[in-house]
């Protein structure tokens, strides 16, 4: 279930049926003249959706912009400092944690994604 698609009522229910979920994080940057600068998070959302499927672990939107300074001299390509993506991927997962959601995975689709994963 996605927390961004559903009202709150059907999230409390999700709750008591899981309390994993999985926060989604892309990137918009660069791949080269064929794809859109947000495969990344396209990605990132779509395995969430799918593995939540599966599993019934709630799914946080997806956090679209992540750290990519190495292709910033493309157009298109945004960037936040890898502190502010920490800190703000610990504010989701407080706020989920609050109502007893334990964040099982955080789906940074590149592991360059500075550790995002590792350290959740």
């Amino acid at each position: 279930m996605n927390i961004a698609e559903a009202p709150w009522v059907d999230i409390e229910s999700g709750v008591q049926r899981s309390t994993c979920a999985l926060i989604p994080v892309g990137a918009v940057e660069v791949y080269g003249l064929h794809l859109p600068q947000g495969t990344d998070g396209i990605a990132a959302a779509a395995i969430c959706e799918a593995v939540a499927a599966r599993t019934g672990c709630l799914v946080a939107p997806l956090v679209p912009v992540g750290w990519s300074e190495g292709l910033a001299s493309f157009p298109g390509t945004l960037s936040v400092r890898p502190d502010v993506l920490r800190a703000y991927c610990d504010g989701l997962v407080t706020s989920l944690f609050s109502w007893g959601v334990c964040v099982d995975e955080i789906a940074a689709f590149l592991s360059r994604e500075f550790g995002l994963a590792a350290s959740a």
